[in-house]
């Protein structure tokens, strides 16, 4: 998650980077909703409800370069009313 808030991102992060780990955060999250862990469709919904940038469409600034989006920190004090 960390790479997809701006703020957050270590410099030189990728979006390919950003892209496998998506992918594999996916998978084992597939995973442990076929275990019935997790309710995988609650927690994507949730996750876009907030904004979190789990999904490659919530991310911003990879062109850009430039840090222009709340944190994960702020995003968090935003959405609870901090």
């Amino acid at each position: 998650m960390r790479l997809g808030y701006e703020k957050s991102r270590p410099p030189g992060t990728t979006k390919e980077a950003y892209i496998r780990l998506h992918e594999q955060l996916d998978a084992f999250r597939k995973e442990l909703s076929a275990r019935h862990v997790i309710w995988i469709g609650t927690l994507n919904e949730m996750e876009e409800l907030r904004g979190i940038p789990t999904h490659e469409g919530r991310t911003t600034g990879w062109e850009a370069g430039g840090v222009k989006g709340l944190g994960g920190k702020a995003m968090d004090e935003q959405v609870l009313g901090m």
